[in-house]
C-alpha cells in the first residue's frame, strides 16, 4: 500500500512449490502395456499437485480447491484418491474440492532460520494419478490444525437514535463454521430492544427506549467463545434521514455510562481549538464533541487543524469523537489546507492523515493474545477535506507550507483495533478513507473496522492510479451505507480498493468515473501474520527475525481460512469508465495472500450507460486476472458466485458484455437479470458467447468456460430496464422472484436497501432481484 517509507519493509514473493511423486515401472514393456508414450521417442508421463511453499495447513471442515497437472500425456486426465478421513467432491478432473476431517490437532512450526516445516499429528494424504499411466502419481500430506475459535463483532459500540436500525456483523476465526447465535443479553429497565433474527452471521437491531443494550454473538462451533456489541439508544427521534452532506445522521449525545471526560470544541466552548484537546492523555470513556456553531446555514465552523487519536480504550468505554452539526444538518469541517496540529502528532501521521486513528511506528512482536495498541475508537459526524498534494500544512515541528503527501487521506487508520468511521464526508483528499495493516514492523494490525454512512467524493489524484476513494487493508472489514461518487477528474484509481479480509461490502452506492468500481486484491503488507509464506519464507524469515514473536501455526491456519470468502451484496453501481469494474484477484502475485477464495456477489443493481473505458470490443463484469494486464502463478484460483443481480446495458452493442475477462475463472450464475439482447439478441451473449476465451499461461490445466462456468441457462433476459435508471427501484415483475443462496453460501441475508439518495430503508421482500425493492 501507499505508506511512509518507515513502513517500507516488504516481503519478497515466494516460489510456488509443487510436490511431485512419480512412481515409474522399470519395464519398458510394462509402460507400453499401460498406455504410456514410448520412452524411446518421448518423455514419460508425470504429474504434479500444486500446493503452497509450506503445504496446505487447514482447519477441521475446511474446503480447498486443489489442482493437478499432467506432463507429456495426451488427454491429461486425472484420478484422485484420499486417505485420512477427508472427502472429495469428485474422483476425476484436473481439480477437486477436498473437505478436511472434522477433528484437527495443533500445528507446529519446526526448524531454524534457514528451513522450516509445518506439521500436525492430524493430517490426510491426497493422491492424483494419470489416467493414461496410473503408475504416474503425486501425493501431498495436508495438515489439519487445531480450531482456536475467536469471535469479533463489528461495530463493537454504536450510538443510535430511537428506532434507528443498526446492522451488526459477527466474524468467527479459527473455524470453518462461521455461524453464531445472537441474543440481547442486557437492556435498560423497560427496554424494548429487537433483533431481526438470531441465527445468521449478522443481525439488525433497533430500540426506542433510551439506555444501553448489549448484544452477544456466540460461536456455534465453540459455544465457549462469544463477543459483544454495546448499543446506546439516545431516545431522540432522528431529525432527518440523511444530512446535507449525504451522510448518515449521528447523535452526539454523551452516553451517561461513559466514565471519561466530556470535551466540547468550538468558538464558544471551553476548548476553542482541536489542538487544545489533550489527545495523548484521553482516558477510556471520553467523548470529544466538535461543534458547527454557524447559524446562517451557509458557513459551517471550519477547523484548519489535523489530529491523531491513539488511546487504548475499553470495549464498553470507548473514546468517541463526534461532530455536532447545526440545526439543518451541516457538519463541522476539518480542513487540512493551511492546517496546524499539536507538536506531539506523529510525523508519520502528519502529512498522511487529516485525522489519524491509531499509532505509527514500531509495533513490537505478537506475544500472547494481548493487544497493546490503540483500540475501541470512534470518529463520526465530520466533514474532512483537502489532504492532498498542492495543498500545504504546518508540520508538528513548525515547518510551514509543507505539501501534503500524495497518499494522504481524509481519515487514515494506522495500528488500531476495533474502530468505527461513521458519518464522515470525505472530500478532495488523495485517498478518502484509508487503512494499512503493515506487519513489517511487528504486529501493526488494523482489525474489526466499520466504515458506515460516509460520503466519499472527489478523492484521488489526477494522473495517479495509486490513490482511491476507499483504500483499506485490515482484518474483518465492513463497508456499509456509503455513497462513493464523483471520483476525482483525471485520476485513475478505484472507488473501492480493498486489500483486507474478509471484506463485507453491502448497501453502498458506487457512482461513475473510477477506473474500477471494486478492486479486491492481495493483502500486500501483512503477510507475516496472514500466510505461512510471509512468516517462514524469504531470505530472512520474519519468524527468525523476531524470535520473541509467538504467532502460532494454528493462528496462521485461521487467517488462511478467513481469506477464503468475501461478500458484496445490496449495492448499486453506475459505470461507464471501467472496462473491468469488479477485480477479484491480485496485482502483485502474492500467492497465499492473493484472493484465493470465493466472491459472493448477490442482489446488486448494476447500470452501464455505455462503456467509454472499454478496451477493444469487450467489457467484463469480473476480472480474476492479475492487475495491469499481468498474470501470476497461483495456488488456488478465485471463484465468483453471482445470484439475484440486475444488470442493464444502456447500449448493448460493441463493446460486448461478458461475465469474465479470462477463461480461468470459476463462475456460478444463479438467477440474474440482464438485457435480452447483449448486442446480438442471443441470450448466450453479445458476441455469441458472453464469455471471454483468453487464458493466462499460468492458468490451471484444463481451464475453460465450458468446464468452469455454470448457470448460463439461469439468466433472465428483459427488453426494458429491470430498475429505474435514477432511483434503482425494481421492475414490479422482479419483486420477490429471486432465488435462495446455495446451502454452501454465507448466512448473510439482504436486510436493507440503499441507493443514490443515501437513505437507509428496511427491505421486506428478501428475494427481490437487484439491490432495491
Amino acid at each position: 500500500m501507499n505508506r511512509h517509507p518507515h513502513y517500507a519493509r516488504r516481503f519478497g514473493f515466494f516460489i510456488l512449490l509443487t510436490l511431485v511423486m512419480c512412481s515409474k515401472s522399470s519395464s519398458m514393456n510394462a509402460r507400453a502395456a499401460s498406455g504410456a508414450i514410448d520412452a524411446a521417442t518421448s518423455a514419460p508421463i508425470s504429474i504434479a499437485i500444486t500446493q503452497p511453499a509450506y503445504g496446505f495447513n487447514v482447519l477441521p471442515g475446511s474446503i480447498r480447491r486443489i489442482y493437478a497437472a499432467v506432463t507429456n500425456g495426451k488427454t491429461n486426465a486425472v484420478s484422485w484418491s484420499v486417505t485420512g478421513g477427508a472427502t472429495l467432491s469428485s474422483r476425476t478432473g484436473n481439480w477437486i474440492d477436498v473437505t478436511a476431517p472434522a477433528v484437527g490437532s495443533s500445528c507446529s512450526i519446526n526448524g531454524d532460520e534457514k528451513s522450516y516445516t509445518v506439521t500436525s499429528s492430524a493430517r490426510f494424504k491426497l493422491t492424483a494419478s494419470s489416467q493414461e499411466n496410473p503408475g504416474a502419481t503425486a501425493s501431498i500430506l495436508i495438515n489439519v490444525c487445531k480450531a482456536v475459535v475467536q469471535v469479533d463483532v463489528v461495530p463493537f459500540y454504536a450510538t443510535l437514535y430511537s428506532e434507528q436500525k443498526a446492522d451488526i456483523q459477527a466474524f468467527v476465526w479459527g473455524s470453518a463454521n462461521r455461524n453464531v447465535t445472537w441474543k440481547i443479553t442486557s437492556q435498560p429497565s423497560g427496554g424494548d430492544g429487537k433483533i431481526d433474527d438470531t441465527g445468521n452471521e449478522d443481525t439488525a437491531f433497533s430500540a426506542s427506549v433510551a439506555g444501553r443494550y448489549t448484544l452477544t454473538a456466540t460461536s456455534l462451533a465453540d459455544p465457549s467463545q462469544a463477543n459483544t456489541a454495546t448499543v446506546y439508544v439516545t431516545g431522540h427521534k432522528m431529525p432527518y434521514q440523511v444530512t446535507l452532506s449525504k451522510t448518515m445522521p449521528v447523535d452526539c449525545t454523551v452516553d451517561p455510562a461513559l466514565s471519561g471526560e466530556s470535551i466540547d470544541v468550538g468558538p464558544s466552548q471551553k476548548h476553542k481549538t482541536i489542538q487544545s484537546v489533550p489527545w495523548p492523555s484521553l482516558k477510556p470513556g471520553s467523548t470529544v464533541r466538535i461543534h458547527n456553531e454557524d447559524t446562517s446555514g451557509t458557513s459551517p465552523t471550519t477547523y484548519h487543524e489535523y489530529f491523531q487519536l491513539t488511546t487504548q480504550a475499553a470495549r464498553t468505554q470507548p473514546v468517541r469523537v463526534c461532530g455536532v452539526p447545526d440545526s439543518s444538518g451541516n457538519l463541522p469541517v476539518i480542513d487540512a489546507g493551511d492546517s496546524t496540529g499539536r507538536s506531539d502528532v506523529s510525523s508519520y501521521s502528519a502529512g498522511y492523515a487529516a485525522i489519524g486513528i491509531g499509532a505509527t511506528g514500531w509495533a513490537g512482536p505478537y506475544v500472547g493474545a494481548k493487544w497493546n495498541g490503540p483500540q475501541y475508537l470512534i470518529v463520526e459526524g465530520l466533514k474532512v477535506q483537502n489532504a492532498k498534494p498542492a495543498i500545504t500544512y504546518t508540520t508538528p515541528s513548525g515547518v510551514a507550507r509543507t505539501a501534503w503527501n500524495r497518499a494522504a487521506a481524509c481519515v487514515r487508520l494506522f495500528r488500531s483495533m476495533d474502530t468505527a468511521v461513521r458519518g464522515i464526508d470525505a472530500y478532495n483528499c488523495g485517498n478518502g478513507l484509508m487503512s494499512d495493516f503493515n506487519a513489517g514492523n511487528g504486529f501493526a494490525a488494523v482489525a474489526n473496522t466499520l466504515y458506515e454512512g460516509n460520503h466519499l467524493h472527489n478523492n484521488g489524484v489526477a494522473g495517479s492510479y495509486l490513490d482511491h476513494q476507499f483504500y483499506i487493508q485490515g482484518w474483518n472489514e465492513v463497508a456499509q451505507f456509503n455513497i462513493v461518487d464523483q471520483y476525482q477528474s483525471g485520476a485513475q484509481g478505484s472507488n473501492f480498493k480493498g486489500r483486507g479480509f474478509p471484506e463485507v461490502v453491502r448497501y453502498n452506492y458506487f457512482g461513475d468515473g473510477a477506473a474500477r468500481q471494486l478492486d479486491m486484491i492481495d493483502n500486500q503488507d501483512a503477510g507475516p501474520y496472514t500466510t505461512f509464506e510471509g512468516y517462514l519464507g524469504g531470505s530472512k524469515p520474519f519468524h527468525s527475525t523476531y524470535p520473541k514473536d509467538t504467532y502460532t501455526a494454528d493462528l496462521l491456519g485461521a487467517a488462511a481460512e478467513a481469506h477464503h470468502g468475501d461478500y458484496v451484496y445490496g449495492n448499486t453501481f453506475v459505470n461507464s469508465t471501467a472496462g473491468v469494474p469488479i477485480h477479484y484477484s491480485t496485482d502483485h502475485g502474492s500467492l497465499e495472500d492473493d484472493r484465493i477464495g470465493t466472491l459472493w456477489f448477490y442482489n446488486n443493481s448494476f447500470y452501464e450507460p455505455t462503456c467509454n473505458g472499454c478496451p477493444n470490443w469487450r467489457w467484463s463484469m469480473f476480472d480474476t486476472s492479475g492487475g495491469g494486464g499481468n498474470d501470476f502463478p497461483e495456488i488456488e484460483w478465485p471463484q465468483i458466485q453471482a445470484f439475484n443481480n440486475a444488470i442493464w446495458l444502456g447500449a448493448p452493442t460493441k463493446p460486448y458484455f461478458s461475465w469474465n475477462r479470462e477463461a480461468n475463472q470459476f463462475t456460478s450464475l444463479g438467477k440474474n437479470v440482464i438485457n435480452s439482447s447483449w448486442g446480438t439478441g442471443k441470450m448466450s451473449g453479445g458476441d455469441g458467447t458472453g464469455l471471454a476465451n483468453a487464458t493466462s499461461k499460468y492458468a490451471f490445466q484444463g481451464a475453460g468456460n465450458n468446464a468452469d462456468t455454470a448457470g448460463i441457462a439461469n439468466l433472465i433476459g428483459v427488453s426494458t430496464p429491470p430498475f429505474d435508471l435514477t432511483t434503482f427501484a425494481p421492475m414490479p415483475s422482479l419483486i420477490n422472484t429471486g432465488t435462495s443462496m446455495p446451502v454452501s453460501g454465507p448466512n448473510l441475508p439482504v436486510r436493507f436497501q440503499y441507493g443514490p439518495t443515501a437513505i437507509q430503508k428496511v427491505r421486506k421482500q428478501l428475494l427481490t432481484i437487484g439491490a432495491m425493492e
